[in-house]
């Protein structure tokens, strides 16, 4: 069995399995066996939510923010942009 190791998420992300990318529980779960995944609320200027954002630490400390649109794509969060990494129709 090839072994993953999770350094930082965002040079990482498209590298990692297939296998553990869908549904989204899978993959955080899969990632908090690499790192800590914590989950915050994200609301636009007038306070309607969005779904929720989260947080990923690896073991070495290097930090990610992203979410998952309500379609099911998985966006890296960055400075003033979201990009789109993968959605349930790349399997």
């Amino acid at each position: 069995m090839h072994i993953f190791v999770l350094i930082d998420l965002v040079s990482q992300i498209e590298f990692i399995p297939q296998s553990v990318r869908t549904p989204q529980e899978t993959f955080l779960a899969w990632l908090g066996h690499h790192g800590e995944v914590s989950q915050f609320e994200i609301s636009d200027r007038a306070g309607v939510p969005y779904p929720p954002g989260y947080r990923f630490r690896s073991r070495w400390g290097l930090e990610a923010t992203f979410t998952f649109s309500e379609d099911g794509r998985l966006l890296l969060i960055g400075d003033h942009s979201a990009r789109e990494v993968w959605s349930h129709h790349d399997e």
